[in-house]
């Protein structure tokens, strides 16, 4: 089914109303302040879970504060 062959306007956007983004943001706020405290304890697998956040979302954040 092609739909450009129905709809005539080029300017359709969606969004996914389930994704809340000032929630994400925060979340990555977080994770950030909780990467740059450098805790023994906290470890990249616990933060991950601590902010209910994917471990590669983590992963990137830690790269860009200690790697790059």
């Amino acid at each position: 089914l092609n739909l450009r062959q129905h709809v005539k306007n080029n300017n359709i956007k969606v969004y996914d109303l389930n994704f809340n983004q000032s929630e994400y943001d925060t979340k990555l706020k977080i994770a950030h302040k909780l990467l740059k405290i450098d805790s023994k304890d906290l470890n990249i697998e616990k933060i991950s879970k601590i902010t209910e956040l994917p471990l590669y979302e983590i992963n990137n954040i830690y790269k860009k504060l200690y790697i790059c």
